[in-house]
């Protein structure tokens, strides 16, 4: 097994990635393959953080759930009343943003688009006070216990807020993110 994935590392060209199996609650297997960054040759290791990207909308969906659930609000409310406005406002609802079906006619296809999916921020701020990563910090990764979890900003793309002390423990062992070039070189670039 752990050839196979040092094997797959190379053969996808892939810069680093970490993997943790768990088993009955315990870590039976842990280890970091190929580098965080590329540059200082830092080593993968089972303790490296990552961005986790798009991973992080079914996190942001649940959330809406829930005030949904308790009454704040509702996922048919019109986009208008959070302060999002794309030209087809009037028929926008949440749940076309979080379906990915907010394109053109609201509903009607899906579309993936993250950059509408992060104008849900304005409706964290506006039922809570907050911006999605506050709410995240307070409603998710504290009350998991999530030590190894920061949260961004939906709006602006920010992977991790590294302002906020409580980052502080990720930030450091945030890996470098990468792409790949047309010769198939990995080079460092900006997320997203």
């Amino acid at each position: 097994f752990d050839r196979q994935l040092a094997l797959l590392r190379q053969e996808l060209l892939i810069p680093g990635f970490s993997v943790a199996i768990i088993q009955d609650d315990s870590i039976v297997f842990a280890k970091g393959y190929g580098f965080s960054d590329l540059i200082q040759l830092v080593p993968a290791e089972p303790e490296t953080c990552y961005k986790i990207a798009s991973l992080s909308k079914p996190v942001a969906s649940f959330l809406l759930h829930r005030y949904q659930q308790t009454g704040i609000l509702s996922l048919t409310d019109p986009a208008e009343k959070y302060g999002i406005n794309f030209g087809n406002s009037k028929s926008l609802r949440l749940y076309h943003i979080l379906s990915h079906t907010s394109e053109n006619k609201p509903g009607k296809r899906f579309y993936y688009n993250g950059y509408r999916f992060g104008a849900l921020d304005s409706v964290f701020r506006q039922v809570t006070g907050l911006n999605y990563a506050a709410v995240l910090h307070r409603d998710f990764i504290s009350l998991l216990g999530l030590e190894n979890t920061a949260p961004g900003f939906l709006s602006i793309g920010i992977p991790v807020d590294v302002r906020d002390p409580r980052n502080a423990n990720v930030v450091s062992r945030l890996s470098k993110v990468y792409t790949l070039n047309s010769e198939g070189k990995a080079r460092e670039t900006s997320y997203p």
